[in-house]
């Protein structure tokens, strides 16, 4: 071999050897960026899987508060229907009441409502129709005086009770609706504590 054919050869072998160190190393980096990626990724994926959780979970947490509300809402809708019902019966269980007690209920109703002056106590066609004849006496031995009423025969358009009128204009209703709509708080109070205690 001659002298130029070994210093080729020496240069292809410092080449070749520069060469591989260059791979090396760029082998060398290569993996090192991607172990540094590798372990980036790791984390990012590590507090994405974490945020996701604590979205999962405030999601779930948001869910279940609705799910109460919209549980206490019906609740309260279906306590609320059923009070309804419960003071729409009594009130046709009052309307309906036997003559006797009905017109003592009237009777006591009217001494408490009287004002202390004359007056005329109106009542329903039907409640005129069933009046017993006795209870214009009974209704003036019930007024303490200066109160006094007189039966009027002109119905007043209402369903039970009465309408106490007044020669100066004033004209109280106390009809059985106007009563339970007047107290209907304090109903619905006693109803709830009937029902629900």
């Amino acid at each position: 071999m001659t002298g130029l054919d070994k210093i080729l050869a020496g240069i292809r072998e410092e080449s070749a050897a520069a060469v591989a160190k260059t791979q090396a190393d760029a082998a060398a980096r290569a993996n090192a960026i991607l172990a540094q990626a590798q372990a980036q990724a790791d984390r990012d994926c590590g507090e994405i899987a974490a945020a996701g959780a604590a979205r999962v979970r405030e999601t779930a947490q948001r869910a279940a508060s609705a799910a109460q509300l919209e549980q206490r809402k019906r609740l309260l809708a279906a306590r609320q229907q059923l009070v309804a019902e419960t003071l729409s019966t009594a009130l046709e269980k009052v309307r309906a009441l036997p003559a006797a007690p009905y017109f003592d209920l009237l009777l006591a109703m009217a001494a408490r409502a009287a004002h202390p002056r004359a007056g005329r106590l109106c009542l329903g066609a039907a409640d005129l129709a069933r009046l017993p004849d006795d209870f214009e006496s009974r209704l003036a031995a019930a007024l303490t005086a200066p109160a006094s009423l007189t039966v009027s025969r002109q119905p007043a358009e209402i369903d039970g009770g009465f309408v106490l009128l007044y020669d100066d204009g004033v004209e109280e209703n106390n009809s059985f609706a106007a009563v339970f709509a007047a107290r209907r708080d304090e109903l619905q109070d006693i109803v709830c504590k009937q029902l629900f205690s």
